[in-house]
This record gives C-alpha cells, sequence and structure tokens, in this order.
C-alpha cells in the first residue's frame, strides 16, 4: 500500500469528533427512553466506558494473532 495522506492530527481530530457524536447520540436515544437526564448520563457513562474497554482489548487481541509485518 502507498503512504497514507491522513495526517496523525487528522486522524485523532476524526477520532475525537466520532466519540463526540457517538457520546451525544447516546445521551439522546437514552433520554428519550427513560425520559431522565441523570439515568441517560449514567448509561451513557458506563457503555462508552466499557465500550472503550472492549475496544482496547480488541485491539490488544488483534495486535497479537495479527501482527503488522
Amino acid at each position: 500500500m502507498g503512504k497514507s495522506t491522513e495526517s496523525r492530527k487528522r486522524s485523532i481530530l476524526k477520532a475525537v469528533t466520532y466519540r463526540i457524536i457517538c457520546i451525544v447520540s447516546m445521551l439522546v436515544i437514552t433520554f428519550l427512553i427513560t425520559r431522565n437526564m441523570n439515568q441517560s448520563m449514567f448509561i451513557t457513562v458506563v457503555f462508552q466506558t466499557i465500550q472503550t474497554f472492549l475496544y482496547y482489548v480488541h485491539e490488544r487481541i488483534w495486535a497479537r494473532f495479527f501482527p503488522i509485518s
């Protein structure tokens, strides 16, 4: 593959903005279901924390079983 035109700074910015979109959408959806902002915030924080941890585990599994040559 050729050299990526995506800069690290741009990739980080895209990752951060994507996470913000995920967090806000989760908060809105849970609020629409629960009609309770405290519950919605709690659910969102817990879910996002678990999701981040699982992503890390997923990355480590990939690194172990499918190393970059």
